[in-house]
């Protein structure tokens, strides 16, 4: 890693951001003791080495005119490889799939401070993401080798996004500040299935284009010193990427994940209050907030048919077919407390806990389904002592 800064004057620097990293072979664990039959399913299943290359230049500028006081344009570039290398139990075809991501992407940010009580910040972000997927089988007792299924698209993959924000922060005195904000965010995605002859699907290309308009809302309140009180309303989106259109690959044993072009986006309404309070003449500090989002159109995994069949063979197994799918609507809501304590000069104490549960509609079986990577209960207690410099 290096950085370099470089400072033109005192209202002008520059910098460059570069770094390289790369990771041995990385064996996953649940797949390599996965059972099949009573004996093992897999002899080799390792994450191979993720080669990761980021370079970014950027100009922050200052100055005292009418558009802006701030500016900060960043151009980037990273190229991340991968390989997914994996091998049947007491066979000799080891598979390797190999991905390959470009992104690009371009940043300014500018911050005008109207006057005393009005801030006011605004930008846009272009980003263009090339993800490029190949696959080969090779014996390792013969050397022979062929091609592979590959997890993505074949034949390449693109996905574009392209966003300009507005975020305005009012102080309306001592006890309250209110801020609003604006984006507007147009995606596209261009998919390419060139060979089918692992996989029959009925499409070779999918397409999609997406344009959305999200906003945010929040009053901070803060009566007296020891007291804050905040409450936000927000909406959002989220446009389905090529890992949520592209990708083909077994889940879990016996389930295969396949593309569905027709996914659509899916939008976030969102809600969250929550207040701090200090006492015990400021040595004790209770924090607490809730949160409650709607999803209408949620991007859920649920059972699918490909050409008619709801299971296919993947891997020499034969597997039900799954794919991501828009529901009508889901939910998540949790709560969140925290409470610090200073007992003494030496001693203080911070115990934090968090309560998350997320579902949603499943009409066609009239049920309420548990939403995936929904986090558990989890919380965190300890006492921090400090003596002198330790």
């Amino acid at each position: 890693m290096q950085k370099i800064l470089f400072k033109v004057s005192d209202k002008v620097e520059t910098g460059i951001n570069f770094q390289l990293s790369t990771s041995s072979n990385i064996p996953r664990y649940d797949r390599l003791t996965d059972l099949s039959g009573g004996n093992l399913k897999y002899a080799e299943w390792n994450y191979g080495p993720q080669k990761r290359m980021l370079a970014s230049a950027y100009a922050a500028i200052k100055s005292e005119g009418m558009l802006f006081n701030n500016m900060r344009v960043t151009a980037a570039y990273q190229d991340i490889d991968q390989e997914r290398i994996t091998r049947r139990f007491k066979k000799d075809d080891r598979q390797t799939q190999h991905e390959d991501v470009q992104v690009y992407s371009l940043n300014a940010d500018l911050m005008k401070q109207v006057n005393e009580h009005n801030e006011l910040r605004y930008g846009l972000e272009i980003t263009h993401n090339n993800v490029n997927s190949v696959s080969n089988i090779v014996n390792i007792s013969s050397n022979t080798e062929k091609a592979g299924d590959t997890r993505y698209p074949d034949g390449g993959s693109t996905y574009s996004t392209f966003a300009g924000y507005a975020t305005h922060s009012w102080e309306i005195s001592e006890k309250a500040i209110l801020s609003e904000g604006l984006r507007f965010t147009h995606t596209g995605l261009n998919a390419t299935f060139k060979d089918t002859s692992y996989f029959p699907f009925p499409y070779r290309t999918a397409t999609q284009s997406n344009n959305a308009l999200s906003g945010s809302l929040g009053l901070v309140l803060m009566p007296h010193d020891n007291v804050r009180f905040n409450i936000l309303a927000s909406t959002g989106f989220k446009a389905p990427n090529v890992d949520d259109l592209g990708k083909v690959f077994d889940s879990s044993p016996g389930m295969v994940i396949v593309p569905n072009p027709n996914l659509q986006p899916e939008y976030a309404y969102n809600v969250e209050a929550g207040f701090a309070n200090l006492f015990a003449d400021n040595k004790w500090k209770l924090e607490g907030s809730c949160f409650y989002t709607l999803l209408t159109n949620a991007m859920v995994v649920k059972d699918f048919k490909l050409n008619g069949k709801d299971s296919v063979l993947y891997g020499g197994v034969l597997s039900k077919v799954v794919a991501a799918q828009n529901a009508d609507e889901a939910y998540i809501q949790g709560v969140t407390g925290t409470l610090t304590a200073d007992l003494n000069d030496n001693f203080s104490f911070k115990s934090s806990i968090t309560y998350t549960r997320g579902s949603y509609k499943d009409n066609e079986n009239d049920t309420i389904v548990p939403l995936d990577h929904i986090a558990p209960l989890f919380g965190r207690t300890g006492i921090i002592h400090r003596y002198k410099k330790v």
